[in-house]
């Protein structure tokens, strides 16, 4: 398995949740036909998309086209065939083809985006869109003459698409060329010397389970930059690594507002610097980070590090922070630097042939160094 439940060869379990889901919407059909006609069933599936637009109108208007169109192109036809073609015309039997038409052009190519960058995780998402693309046209079926032959052809289907995903599980595994991925990453908290492995995956992992001896936590206080998630962790040997810097401290204040002006330097090796201000006692007002202006904090919290940036690749001199900020006594900034690779000072495993560190976003095979200043 990849990052965010993705696998190396997605196309085998693709066909086969297709044919499955070919097959379920054929069974639906055919329960749906012994009280409903194929235009009432059109005019169903038409009205999921009549309500999916007014949900996306509300929710995420930049999407709410998907199915906006759709429904009232498809509306149109099937009011043009009702009103001029019979009860018994053949082309009853093919609206719902016609109505899926707008559909297809719209929707189909989302889905099959959605589909691979999603993964298996999410893939309920576009399965969704497909299963409303797909419910426009069993009224092709109609002119079927033996529904013997119907369920022979689905169960055949259904067969072929289980065998798919079976197969496919089968065949899955990890080798030099499609690795396993492994998460673990280094922790160093300066400022009271502790260190930490930390990791999104669990103490099952080859090579670095082990190192995982203690209960998933979150990191949203000592850590700000791995927030927001709980992570496997395990005490690890302490790596003589350099920390972030601060350098040419100066504040000046005026009518309640302190402005400080401060240069933070980043160890050479880090690719980001992300940096923290607790806004418990302050509220920060805006703030400009290598001459570029970044709006401040909306208003102070009752705790945490409620303000904050991050800066890719900082230059080795450092980079030059101004900070307006309302509040009583110094101000606690937590700076936060990221490098790849994981310290050779704190007995980092090495990995199999057949591993290699998770792709991003991940805390795999990088090291996290804090350190907190007071301004």
């Amino acid at each position: 398995m990849l990052g965010e439940g993705n696998v190396y060869h997605l196309g085998r379990y693709a066909w086969g949740e297709a044919l499955l889901l070919l097959v379920l919407l054929v069974a639906w059909y055919r329960w749906a036909r012994r009280k409903a006609s194929p235009a009432d069933i059109v005019v169903g599936v038409l009205g999921w998309f009549a309500l999916l637009a007014v949900v996306c109108a509300v929710l995420l208007p930049q999407g709410a086209y998907l199915f906006t169109w759709p429904a009232l192109i498809g509306s149109a036809v099937v009011g043009v065939m009702l009103g001029f073609t019979t009860a018994d015309s053949p082309w009853r039997a093919v609206t719902g083809a016609l109505t899926a038409v707008p559909a297809v052009a719209l929707v189909l190519p989302v889905v099959l985006l959605l589909f691979p960058a999603l993964g298996l995780t999410l893939v309920s998402a576009p399965l969704v869109l497909a299963v409303l693309l797909a419910a426009l046209s069993p009224s092709l079926l109609e002119p079927l003459p033996s529904r013997r032959a119907l369920t022979a052809g689905m169960l055949a289907v259904a067969v072929a698409g289980t065998g798919t995903l079976v197969v496919g599980t089968t065949l899955d595994g990890y080798s030099a060329a499609e690795p396993r991925p492994i998460s673990l990453g280094y922790v160093l908290e300066s400022d009271t010397g502790r260190a930490t492995w930390v990791s999104l995956g669990d103490s099952s992992q080859p090579s670095v389970g082990r190192l995982l001896t203690g209960e998933p936590a979150r990191y949203d206080d000592r850590v700000p930059s791995l927030g927001n998630v709980a992570l496997a962790n395990g005490t690890a040997r302490t790596a003589p690594l350099d920390t972030p810097l601060i350098k040419e401290v100066s504040s000046a204040e005026a009518d309640g507002v302190r402005t400080i002006r401060v240069r933070i330097q980043a160890p050479v090796d880090a690719h980001t610097l992300d940096v923290h201000a607790d806004t418990g006692a302050h509220r920060i007002l805006d703030a400009t980070v290598q001459g570029a202006k970044i709006a401040g904090s909306p208003k102070q919290s009752k705790g945490g590090w409620g303000w904050s940036f991050s800066y890719a690749a900082p230059p080795a001199d450092g980079i030059d922070v101004v900070i307006r900020t309302r509040g009583a006594g110094p101000l606690p900034l937590r700076v936060v630097s990221t490098a790849v690779g994981l310290p050779a000072g704190a007995d980092a495993p090495a990995l199999a042939a057949d591993e290699s560190w998770a792709s991003w976003p991940s805390v795999a095979g990088q090291t996290f160094v804090v350190r907190t200043f007071r301004l």
